[in-house]
């Protein structure tokens, strides 16, 4: 079984894993990592669905791949890492005021639909994808971007509750998405946050800069998740 990872830019440490494992001559079979590139384009139209692919259009995204599934090599498995990375509406809540809790009188309260909406209409065009996908009978499974590190810079301005608050409700509504299209989820390994629920700083990226991304030992761990998921589904289909 063949699968190509690809989506934002949280995939990179999953490449820099599996090159870590090229290193150590120990690269698992059938497992490429092809970025598209930064995730602010993936809630826009950003393929056109061409019936038996989707036609990538950005030209940031269209210089690493032109079309999914690429036509070369062929795959049975796109693992995406693009549906479970909830910042961009953590930051768009924080700049316009907008709260799920009541206890931050400060900002404006909005309902859960509202949120959930905001959500979904974030993702409409990797919800797409993925019946494009399904469409063409080629499994999916999703894969998790890292958690959050306690250095993230919204924390300097904001309390750890109201972050986590957006960032696990979102995670909540895409997870409950992707159950109804029967995707699997291979979300954040457990051993990859602590006991309060913040990223390991030993999993983060090297760039000191860099306070969301995650590094190679975070890939390792999802591509271990990867392998293990493969290794049920072919027996499950033997």
């Amino acid at each position: 079984m063949k699968i190509m990872v690809t989506g934002d830019s949280h995939s990179g440490p999953i490449g820099r894993g599996l090159q870590m494992l090229r290193d150590a001559k120990k690269e698992p079979s059938g497992i490429v990592v092809r970025p598209l590139g930064i995730g602010n384009l993936l809630p826009t139209a950003f393929f056109r669905d061409a019936g038996t692919h989707a036609e990538i259009l950005p030209p940031e995204f269209r210089k690493n791949l032109e079309q999914l599934p690429p036509a070369m090599p062929q795959v049975d498995v796109m693992a995406l890492s693009m549906p479970l990375w909830p910042m961009r509406v953590v930051h768009k809540m924080n700049r316009q005021k907008l709260t799920l809790n009541p206890e931050f009188e400060t900002d404006q309260l909005i309902s859960h639909q509202v949120f959930q909406q905001m959500v979904l209409t974030e993702q409409q065009y990797v919800l797409k994808l993925i019946g494009l996908f399904q469409r063409q009978n080629i499994r999916t499974v999703v894969i998790s971007g890292p958690g959050l590190f306690r250095d993230n810079g919204l924390f300097a301005r904001r309390p750890h509750p109201y972050v986590f608050g957006i960032f696990n409700r979102y995670r909540e509504i895409m997870k409950t998405e992707l159950s109804r299209r029967d995707v699997p989820v291979l979300d954040i390994p457990a051993a990859a946050l602590d006991d309060e629920g913040f990223m390991h700083d030993a999993l983060r990226h090297p760039n000191p800069k860099d306070g969301h991304h995650a590094n190679g030992d975070y890939g390792l761990m999802v591509l271990e998740q990867l392998q293990t998921w493969r290794s049920q589904v072919s027996l499950e289909s033997a």
